[in-house]
């Protein structure tokens, strides 16, 4: 049983080491992913992240995907007294995270 259980372990390990290389060379293939990496602090995992959440009708328009992604500022209002503004934080909350 113990033989079975090792091959089949290593066949595991080979399918996940497949399914990881095919993720690190998946955004290798937009080409605004790479636009995104040459921009400081951004690598694959957050370049993945902002290319699957945000629509490609955006893609281009920043103003338009800042909105999206909940980057726009927003004033708070408490009656007649006016505070600073702030991120709006209305975006997926898992593309916020990554950004």
């Amino acid at each position: 049983m113990i033989p079975f259980l090792q091959r089949e372990l290593a066949h595991v390990r080979a399918l996940v080491e497949e399914v990881e290389a095919q993720i690190q060379a998946f955004p290798g293939q937009i080409p605004e992913a790479a636009v995104m990496q040459e921009l400081a602090r951004v690598g694959p995992q957050v370049a993945a992240a902002v290319l699957a959440f945000l629509l490609r009708a955006v893609w281009g328009w920043a103003k338009a995907a800042a909105s999206y992604a909940g980057l726009i500022s927003e004033r708070e209002e408490f009656g007649k007294m006016v505070e600073q503004t702030r991120l709006s934080r209305k975006g997926p909350p898992i593309l916020m995270r990554k950004l």
